[in-house]
């Protein structure tokens, strides 16, 4: 029996593509087979950044010269600490810490870590804090603004750019997520945009009329009905490159916007921010808020609610009113 034979007697799918061609985790390192199951490039491009510094910190080394097997319970509290002493938010030593879970699980199914050891150095958690929440939710005004300096613009870029930014205020959909849509995910029936979030998980996004018109004078008018990418990266002279945007290409439009509309400082996830925080001060109920963001928890969709400082804000002005109306 031949190599491909053997392939395709083994695939328990019975798929009879080139299966000697795929590397399987046991080919791999430990931290390349975790990169691997990750669901987008973002996804991987962040957490090998993370895995390299984390190596660094540990053993001073690269990823491909780090012995994963050799770790124990106290290089995860060293880490933890290091980040802590570092001034590292809450987020960022648990975005460390599910690197570490990640690359240990696989060397744990590579047999190279004891079980006992893996899950005494898994268990470790974040330190808890109280912070003041990062980031700022846009004023409806500043939203209103940002589309009409856009509209008055003669560069092409500004159709695509003006279409962007509705999607985001209307969906409140991650970057990541926006430069994953395909033509084929428009869905006129459901007047929304197939997302595939994180996990794996899909869901309609439903969008406003303006950010609809938007999308399809964008598709009308510069990029036509072609399939692949919904959204393409232009050149300085206004022509479409065919390929995929980058989430860093969409933070630069933002901020190149934001800039020329005169307003603060704009960044992809504070479209989010806002989104959520104007649906819930427009008091529509948290778990359809969280349903519409792809949160998986309530308790993260609260993570993004900036109506905090202005309710204080209201409260302490009140309260000078009331008491000069009683008196």
């Amino acid at each position: 029996m031949t190599g491909s034979d053997d392939a395709r007697k083994q695939d328990p799918d019975g798929d009879s593509r080139a299966l000697e061609s795929r590397p399987s985790s046991s080919d791999l390192l430990p931290h390349e087979a975790y990169l691997l199951n990750l669901g987008s490039r973002e996804s991987r491009e962040t957490m090998r950044s993370v895995i390299q510094s984390m190596c660094w910190m540990l053993r001073e080394c690269q990823p491909a010269d780090m012995d994963w097997g050799s770790l124990r319970r106290s290089d995860g509290q060293s880490l933890l600490a290091s980040l802590q002493d570092k001034g590292r938010s809450r987020s960022t030593q648990a975005l460390y810490l599910s690197a570490l879970r990640g690359v240990l699980k696989e060397t744990w199914h590579q047999r190279l870590i004891d079980g006992d050891e893996y899950h005494r150095i898994v268990d470790i958690r974040p330190y808890k804090e109280k912070r003041l929440p990062k980031g700022r939710a846009l004023e409806s005004d500043e939203i209103d603004h940002l589309l009409k300096k856009l509209e008055a613009s003669d560069h092409p870029s500004a159709i695509r750019d003006r279409a962007i930014i509705n999607v985001l205020y209307s969906s409140g959909m991650r970057r990541a997520e926006l430069v994953g849509l395909d033509l084929d995910d428009l869905c006129p029936e459901a007047g929304g945009l197939r997302i595939r979030g994180k996990g794996n998980r899909e869901r309609i996004a439903p969008v406003d009329d303006e950010a609809w018109e938007s999308v399809n004078t964008w598709i009308d008018d510069l990029r036509g009905e072609e399939s692949g990418p919904l959204f393409l990266p232009m050149t300085k002279a206004g022509k479409l490159k065919w390929k995929r945007m980058t989430g860093q290409g969409v933070a630069y439009l933002l901020e190149k916007a934001s800039k020329k509309a005169g307003t603060e400082r704009t960044l992809p996830h504070d479209m989010r921010r806002t989104f959520i925080t104007h649906l819930l001060d427009n008091n529509e109920d948290i778990l359809t808020v969280a349903d519409l963001a792809g949160h998986a928890s309530v308790e993260t969709t609260q993570i993004y609610d900036r109506r905090g400082e202005a309710t204080k804000r209201a409260a302490v002005e009140r309260l000078r009113k009331d008491r000069r109306r009683k008196d």
